[in-house]
C-alpha cells in the first residue's frame, strides 16, 4: 500500500490521504524505503515524527510497519504492536525492546510469534503473566507454567484461555480458588474428566456452570440431574 503524507500530517477520514493540518508541505511518497531514509537522519527526518505515527496506527502495510518498529520514538512502536496488521518480525523486535515497554501490547496480540510469548513467560511481572495467560497464541506449555502462578488473577486467565490444554485445565479445576474453577469449569476445551469432578463442586454455581459446558456428555448430565432429584 502506498500513502501521499505532507508535513505535520494526519490522513483524512476515510482514504489513504495524509493532508497536512497548517502549512501546506511537499507530498511524499510513504514506502518501506521511504521510512528507511527518515530513520537514519536524512533530510526526512523531521518530516517522519507526525506521519510515522499515524503510519503506525492507521498502515495495512507490513513492509511500512515491520520499519517503523525500528523507529526511535515510543509512541510509534506502542502503536506498531498494537496494530493488528504488524508482521511477526515486528511484533518480536518490539518485544525485546530495551529502551520501553511495549511488552504488554505483544504479550495481548494473538498475531505475535509463539517463540516470542514463550521467551516473555519468564518474567516475574504479573501484569506481563496476566497478559500472555490470556493470549489465545500462547503455546500450551506456557499456559501450563503459567498456571502455577501466585497471583490468582493469572490463574483465571490461564483457565478461561481455550488454548489451554486438558492437563492444565483439570490441575486448575481443583484450584483454591472459587473463581478459577468456575472459569474451568466454564471452558469448552475443559476435559470431561474435570468437569464431572466440577459437578461436584462444593460451590453450586460452578456444578451448574460445568453441567451447561456443551463439553460433558448428554449421558453424564443426565445421570447428574437424575441423582439431584432424588
Amino acid at each position: 500500500m502506498w500513502h501521499t503524507v505532507t508535513v505535520g500530517t494526519r490522513r483524512e477520514k476515510g482514504t489513504n490521504q495524509y493532508r497536512t493540518r497548517d502549512t501546506p508541505g511537499p507530498a511524499v511518497t510513504l514506502d518501506a524505503r521511504w521510512w528507511s531514509q527518515s530513520l537514519s537522519g536524512g533530510p526526512l527526518a523531521l518530516l517522519a515524527l507526525s506521519a510515522a505515527r499515524e503510519a503506525a496506527r492507521s498502515s495495512a502495510d507490513s513492509a511500512v510497519l515491520a520499519v517503523l518498529a525500528e523507529h526511535k520514538d515510543r509512541t510509534v512502536r506502542l502503536r506498531v504492536a498494537a496494530n493488528l496488521h504488524s508482521p511477526p518480525t515486528a511484533l518480536e523486535r518490539i518485544a525485546y525492546d530495551i529502551n520501553t515497554n511495549p511488552t504488554t501490547v505483544v504479550a495481548w496480540s494473538p498475531d505475535s510469534p509463539p517463540g516470542t510469548l514463550r521467551a516473555l513467560s519468564v518474567t516475574q511481572d504479573s501484569d506481563m503473566q496476566f497478559q500472555l495467560a490470556g493470549n489465545p497464541s500462547c503455546p500450551p506449555r506456557t499456559l501450563h507454567a503459567l498456571s502455577a502462578a501466585s497471583d490468582a488473577d493469572v490463574r483465571r486467565r490461564v483457565a478461561g484461555n481455550p488454548g489451554s490444554s486438558p492437563l492444565t485445565l483439570w490441575k486448575l479445576g481443583a484450584d483454591d480458588d472459587s473463581a478459577v474453577r468456575e472459569l474451568v469449569a466454564r471452558n469448552p476445551s475443559s476435559p470431561q474428566e474435570a468437569l464431572v469432578r466440577l459437578l461436584g463442586d462444593r460451590a453450586g454455581w460452578i456444578s451448574q456452570a460445568a453441567a451447561q459446558n456443551p463439553s460433558l456428555p448428554q449421558a453424564t448430565l443426565a445421570m447428574w440431574q437424575l441423582a439431584r432429584d432424588v
